[in-house]
């Protein structure tokens, strides 16, 4: 009955020890050790970890040159051994008188008696709870004191069971806390009264900058009234709820908005979890709206390339065709079908040499854009002629495809050749022609009087300025050129140096210019001819012997941009309306024409620098023509 009584008390005093639940295990353990030992009268007691080949003694309480904290031996030479053979409490009361003496762990720890335990976690056996003495204790051997050992064992398995739960639970929290936090997407848990926790990201996703800004809120709050397919938000979200509420999870895209109003659109993912009896959904916003854009654009794009009047062919880089547009097929009459797979030696025709595509690939290859002229051949046998750019697709650093744009340029070829004919035909044959004829109407106006005369003068006259449309068809062919600049003309330095050669040309007038500093224009030689053609037109069209011609340079700053207008301004008859009406709208008919190229060199020059030419009348009399053009940004 002592017994039984002895051990019950050790027992309390023991569960009593651990009570504390935030203790540490380690000084719960020995906790344990030194409160039994001192009930049950053990000088020794020791706990230890146990693996296939050894032991390793943890906590030890009482005095033993071998049995110590950290202590490590062989298995095979311990008592402890026995223990674990056996599964169950194992006694030794006299180790003499029981015929321990021969046995290794007689021989290495000298104990006389041994009383031990298993201590089991998780249904793997972990070590063992042990009591000895160097003396005999014949009195050991109970079942109450086995009794009182084992559950000791039990009450250490717990211990450990149930710090190895808490430290699992811990890490598993840390682990979901550092990927809650360290998460690139926005992390919220809510349940259906609102947020109750968020992450950095969600902070920076919806535009606050504490917690307190956005947990509390309800889900309503961070939506617009509607979404972009018309619904009500409160019930289309109320439904996601529900749906993740009953299915455990759900996703949809959604958009949200932010406490200034802006609006994005994002992937949501709400899935059920459970913490502490209680529900709550774990939501999941990635941002989707640089993708949004992309995809539009992509789509944009694609659209762009599908509509554009210019073949376009992408190969892969052993130049095999992966994709055509409409206007390829159009201009070479294979169908996407019949390109696709095959390379762009389909159109070859055969008129350059291998050295050009030689360089081709060379160029292309470097990375380098390639442009050229060449000659194709459709699908029905027929040539035809195209500029062509291909440049290199990288991806990585690594040219993956190339991407060829082809313009048909045949009937701009043609009109080139045929301009550059009309060019020396106005220029030259008509020059020559005219040349002769002015100088026999030289040579009768000097030998004959009278009326005659004035009839040879007026041939002279006449045939001196169709000479001259032909000196100005080079000022025209330049503008048909189209090539847009990218040089720059310091536009008072211009009025300035075109006025002083028309000064020379027409002493008899007066050519005022009052230029400016800083207008700069994005323009060439070319505005320098319709400068001349409009102070050349304002003098000889004058109906005063002393005409008067003002140049002014202004800057200008419209709604649609920088400009820099260029003012020409007479004393004259004034420009006759009908050929304003012609500028205006662009076009001669039979009955509305011009008199001459002045005023279209001019039209096609501004039109050509992106700009435009205005026409007024003064009072009393004269006219004001105004060269507007953009003002250069290049030092901008």
């Amino acid at each position: 009955m002592e017994d039984v009584e002895a051990g019950f008390r050790t027992l309390s005093a023991v569960v009593r020890s651990t009570a504390d639940v935030d203790r540490p295990l380690d000084e719960k353990i020995r906790s344990v050790l030194e409160t039994a030992a001192e009930r049950l009268g053990f000088p020794i007691a020791y706990f230890t970890d146990i693996d296939d080949r050894n032991q390793r003694i943890v906590t030890a309480v009482g005095d033993h040159d071998e049995i110590y904290a950290g202590a490590v031996d062989p298995l095979e030479e311990t008592y402890c051994r026995k223990t674990i053979a056996a599964d169950e409490p194992v006694v030794v009361a006299d180790a003499e008188a029981e015929g321990w003496t021969d046995d290794p762990a007689y021989k290495k720890f000298g104990l006389s008696c041994y009383l031990g335990a298993p201590v089991t976690v998780d249904g793997e056996t972990y070590g063992t709870v042990c009591f000895a003495d160097d003396s005999p204790r014949p009195g050991v051997d109970s079942t109450v004191l086995e009794t009182t050992v084992e559950l000791l064992a039990r009450i250490v398995g717990y211990e450990i069971a149930r710090t190895r739960a808490e430290t699992a639970v811990q890490r598993r929290e840390q682990r979901y806390r550092n990927l809650f936090e360290g998460s690139r997407d926005a992390l919220l848990l809510m349940d259906r009264e609102g947020f109750r926790e968020c992450n950095d990201a969600a902070l920076d996703l919806f535009g606050v900058d504490r917690r307190e800004q956005l947990v509390g809120l309800e889900p309503t709050d961070v939506v617009p009234p509607t979404q972009p397919d018309g619904s009500d938000s409160a019930t289309a979200l109320a439904e996601h709820v529900d749906t993740a509420c009953v299915d455990g999870e759900t996703f949809f895209e959604w958009q949200f908005s932010r406490p200034n109003g802006e609006c994005f659109r994002a992937e949501v993912k709400l899935s059920r979890i459970g913490v502490d009896d209680d529900t709550l959904l774990h939501v999941h916003i990635r941002d989707i709206s640089d993708r949004k854009e992309r995809r539009q654009n992509l789509r944009l794009f694609r659209k762009a390339v599908e509509q554009a009047g210019h073949s376009v062919v992408i190969t892969d880089n052993n130049g095999v065709i992966q994709y055509v547009n409409p206007a390829f097929e159009s201009q070479t009459g294979y169908s996407r079908t019949e390109a696709v797979g095959r390379t762009p030696a389909i159109l070859k025709s055969g008129k350059q040499s291998a050295g050009f595509y030689a360089e081709l690939w060379e160029t292309i290859l470097d990375g380098e854009i390639w442009e050229a002229d060449i000659i194709n051949r459709r699908k029905s046998g027929e040539l035809y002629q195209v500029r062509q750019e291909i440049a290199p697709i990288e991806t990585d650093g690594e040219i993956t495809h190339f991407v060829a744009i082809q313009s048909d340029v045949t009937t701009r070829r043609l009109r080139e050749q045929q301009l550059d004919v009309l060019n020396r035909v106005l220029r030259h044959n008509i020059r020559n022609g005219m040349n002769v004829i002015l100088g026999r109407a030289t040579f009768l106006a000097d030998e004959i009087d009278g009326p005659a005369a004035t009839h040879a003068e007026a041939i002279e006259t006449k045939a001196d300025a169709l000479a001259s449309v032909g000196d100005k068809v080079s000022a025209v062919r330049s503008l048909l050129d189209e090539d847009y600049p990218d040089t720059t003309v310091d536009a008072g330095q211009l009025v300035s140096t075109v006025a002083e050669s028309y000064r020379e040309r027409h002493p008899e007038a007066t050519i005022r210019t009052w230029p400016i500093d800083d207008a700069t224009i994005t323009a060439d030689e070319r505005v320098e001819v319709a400068l001349g053609e409009l102070i050349e037109n304002a003098i000889v069209h004058n109906d005063r012997p002393e005409p008067t011609v003002t140049i002014t340079v202004d800057s200008e700053t419209a709604a649609d941009g920088e400009w820099v207008d260029i003012v020409v301004a007479d004393d004259g008859p004034g420009i006759p309306t009908h050929e304003q009406v012609m500028i205006e709208s662009e076009r001669e008919t039979q009955l509305e024409h011009g008199s001459g190229l002045a005023l279209w060199i001019v039209y096609w020059t501004a039109s050509l620098f992106g700009g435009e030419i205005m026409i007024d009348d003064r009072s009393p009399r004269g006219a004001r023509v105004t060269l507007r053009l953009p003002k250069s940004t290049a030092d901008e």
